[in-house]
């Protein structure tokens, strides 16, 4: 969400208020909005299926800790539990492994992926 909102949507958007201020007539407004989406769907890697289905596995698997935490936190304190826990971690490092490397495999192709794949494998800002 920290990737998306501050630095995907906030910097493209004021690329786009620049861009809607300087444009001469309706298309150059039509055409900025465009870019700005484009822009959007490619920094959210909305042009990869793939790394939209490994972030919903990695998305899964985080809610699916988070449920089990707050139940154990209740008081059902059971091996069982502890077990999904640390089955739904493995699955979440798989996953950011997964990521990271497809992240890597294609920031030849797109740059601005590089970034986020060095800030996933170092953890900075995000712990894995």
């Amino acid at each position: 969400e920290h990737y998306v909102s501050f630095e995907v949507l906030e910097p493209t958007w004021a690329d786009m208020e620049n861009s809607l201020a300087a444009a001469p007539d309706t298309d150059g407004a039509m055409k900025a909005h465009g870019a700005f989406l484009d822009r959007v769907m490619a920094l959210t890697m909305l042009f990869r299926p793939q790394l939209v289905d490994t972030l919903a596995r990695i998305r899964g698997a985080s809610l699916a800790f988070a449920a089990i935490a707050a139940a154990t936190a209740e008081g059902t304190d059971d091996a069982t539990a502890m077990a999904q826990l640390r089955a739904l971690d493995a699955a979440f490092e798989r996953e950011m492994g997964a990521l990271r490397e497809r992240l890597r495999s294609i920031a030849q192709i797109e740059p601005h992926l590089a970034f986020l794949a060095t800030r996933l494998h170092t953890g900075d800002g995000v712990k894995s």
